[in-house]
């Protein structure tokens, strides 16, 4: 979101200067004076206005494509990562008989090192 802030608030400070020109300048002052200058100004800050409006618009079409877009994919290898690392974990772990096994011959020299003990 901090990518639209900027946009967003060209378009509104835009806006209250257009508005702000306006009742500066209304029609009344424009018929008498007919000045060319300010029929000028108006529709350069009309078009600055507009410009202004696409380039939010653009942002946020980018943005909203670009937040989608990479999430699944992210995601999907994330998952795959992880899958990868149980595999690899459990390929690389000694088999679960042999590690009974040591288990077991462990516990029976612990026993006779009981009995010789007593």
């Amino acid at each position: 979101m901090y990518g639209v802030r900027k946009p967003v608030h060209n378009c509104i400070w835009l806006v209250m200067v257009l508005i702000a020109w306006h009742y500066l300048f209304d029609t009344r002052v424009e018929r008498e004076t007919n000045i060319k200058f300010l029929l000028f100004v108006n529709k350069v800050l009309v078009c600055f206005l507009v410009g202004a409006l696409l380039w939010l618009v653009k942002t946020l079409v980018v943005k909203v494509l670009v937040s989608s877009f990479p999430v699944s994919t992210f995601f999907d290898r994330i998952q795959e990562s992880l899958f990868n690392q149980f595999v690899t974990e459990k390929l690389s772990s000694p088999p679960l008989i042999e590690m009974k096994n040591i288990q077991d011959d462990e516990e029976r020299t612990m026993a006779e090192v009981w009995k010789l003990q007593k």
